[in-house]
């Protein structure tokens, strides 16, 4: 799981805040699944928050290349993240 995901919860509401402002907050392998992860996790809140710590939201995926043995799948997953 990555580091860079921030989870709280207070009541129904959870929020859920990506922590890497340093590089806007993109999306890396290791934050994709675990933001996943937390939303699975959260889906007994009424209400489910998603923002970004520093001034941007979101720039996007992360370019880092892929581990290592990780293969293409692994790599595009994000863009598969399902919407609920």
């Amino acid at each position: 799981m990555s580091n860079h995901i921030r989870v709280t919860t207070t009541g129904e509401v959870t929020t859920i805040a990506l922590d890497r402002p340093d590089d806007g907050n993109r999306l890396t392998n290791a934050m994709a699944e675990a933001l996943t992860a937390e939303v699975d996790k959260a889906q007994e809140s009424r209400i489910i928050i998603l923002r970004g710590i520093g001034d941007d939201f979101c720039l996007g995926r992360s370019m880092q290349p892929p581990p290592p043995g990780s293969g293409r799948d692994r790599w595009t997953s994000c863009a598969r993240m399902p919407v609920r």
